[in-house]
């Protein structure tokens, strides 16, 4: 007799196994069977050696590790205790192993979606949806300053932005390039940063940011970029401007002619930047469309002065001392206003003398105007104007601002640095606040502020100063 073999599916003789177990069995081997992770392997396999439980059930942090600690801030370590230790480089330096290991991923090629793909060693322990620990990774070495870390970051940019990669958190972009700022300038850094630049994946307000920190570096890795911004009129144009107006690139004069229309503040700026006399005529023509509107006038009488124009030094003088109304109280707005905008200039004797001004400004007392609840605006925006202009002696006066009683005063300060909102925006002046002194009062004000907003801004000031450092250091 011929006896026919039968080849049942593994899943088959489970199921039929199963038929004889008690009803409170099945469901317990079933559990099991469901809940048993596969074992990781390689750097996944190592990464839960050191940083997760044991458990077969459900890998997660164990408290004494490092994970633990950054764990409730995954996303922005300004929102925890731990980016102070981290920022002021007083964390241990296991964090930087653990930022390291944080971003230490195996890459794969995924025939079914033709990409490449990122697999974190952290999965294996991540246990909250959307949590993306590699974007603490980032930022840790950003604020650590981990220059032996700098490749790992080059490549991280060049990886993400790789048209056969899959598509990153939008979220790393903004996190990779303030890594890069903070570790100062150098030439993989810059090209790196110019390719965020050049990435229709990167965000545009992630790019202005990337072209702030171009024109603080003095690099001219953004101007290929932005010539064909310009001129192919897509995103990105007042930024452009400003960039290449600061950047000195005399031959972009046309192009950035032809945004008066549209972009006419930051253009009449650029035009001042850029020296170009054959601009003269236009601005001194935006000086008289002007006529009252303070900021309009600040910003033509900045530009011309860029332009050679000194015989308008003594009329923006007499505008950052300010006018009064008809109850005789100084106009504190406007004073704010024509301060940062003389941040902008450039010419270096024009500079001095308009420097000489704003520190009368900044010894303004203000006892003088004690009807007006917001005088002491007048010395402190002055200040934070000189400090950005790197005058030693304001930022000292910035230390004693950050131990006022008034909680506005204590957020200017911080503003001014560049904690809140846009950082570095013609708002609140557009150099940097880079004095080291800052960081021990800074430290103090973390210890005393009940409010989580104003913690996380004192953390990325913090990181802003130590950034400006690392720019100036070259």
């Amino acid at each position: 007799m011929k006896v026919t073999k039968i080849h049942a599916h593994p899943t088959l003789l489970l199921l039929l196994a199963l038929a004889i177990v008690p009803t409170a069995g099945c469901l317990e081997l079933l559990r099991g069977v469901h809940n048993r992770p596969s074992e990781p392997t390689g750097e996944k396999a190592v990464f839960k050696k050191k940083y997760c439980t044991t458990s077969l059930e459900r890998p997660a942090p164990r408290p004494e590790t490092t994970l633990a600690k950054v764990l409730p801030c995954p996303n922005n370590l300004a929102a925890c205790d731990v980016g102070l230790e981290i920022v002021t480089a007083t964390s241990p330096s296991e964090f930087e192993n653990f930022f390291v290991d944080l971003l230490t991923a195996d890459s794969y090629f995924d025939t079914t979606f033709n990409t490449n793909r990122l697999s974190y060693a952290h999965d294996v322990c991540e246990y909250r949806p959307g949590v993306r620990l590699e974007l603490a990774g980032v930022q840790g070495l950003g604020y650590l300053q981990a220059q032996s870390q700098l490749p790992r970051l080059h490549a991280l940019v060049s990886f993400s932005l790789d048209p056969k990669s899959a598509q990153f958190n939008e979220q790393v972009y903004p996190a990779l390039a303030d890594a890069l700022f903070m570790m100062g300038p150098a030439p993989a850094s810059e090209a790196a940063l110019a390719a965020l630049l050049g990435s229709e994946r990167v965000e545009t307000q992630v790019k202005a940011q990337t072209l702030l920190y171009l024109a603080h570096w003095n690099s001219n890795a953004g101007i290929d970029g932005c010539v064909s911004s310009l001129t192919s009129g897509s995103e990105l144009a007042e930024e452009c401007i400003m960039y290449l107006a600061k950047r000195k690139h005399t031959s972009a004069y046309n192009l950035i002619l032809r945004r008066m229309e549209n972009s006419k503040e930051e253009t009449i700026r650029a035009l001042g930047l850029l020296g170009d006399a054959r601009a003269l005529p236009l601005v001194e023509r935006a000086l008289t469309e002007a006529r009252r509107d303070v900021q309009k006038r600040a910003r033509a009488l900045v530009a011309l002065m860029n332009l050679g124009q000194s015989q308008h030094v003594d009329t923006f003088v007499a505008a950052l001392a300010g006018s009064k109304n008809r109850q005789g109280l100084f106009n504190i707005e406007e004073t704010k206003t024509v301060a940062f905008e003389a941040v902008l200039l450039v010419e270096p004797n024009t500079r001095r003398r308009v420097m000489q001004a704003l520190r009368s400004s900044a010894s303004f007392d203000v006892s003088e105007d004690p009807r007006h609840t917001l005088a002491w605006k007048k010395p402190v925006y002055a200040s934070i104007a000189l400090a950005q202009m790197g005058d030693e002696t304001a930022a000292g006066e910035l230390v004693g601002y950050l131990a006022a009683p008034e909680k506005a005063i204590r957020e200017a300060v911080l503003d001014g640095i560049g904690s809140f909102g846009p950082r570095f925006s013609t708002y609140r002046g557009t150099g940097l606040v880079a004095d080291a002194r800052l960081i021990a009062p800074l430290v103090e004000l973390y210890a005393m502020e009940p409010s989580p907003h104003t913690r996380a801004a004192v953390i990325e000031a913090i990181a802003n100063i130590k950034g400006g450092l690392s720019a100036f250091a070259r």
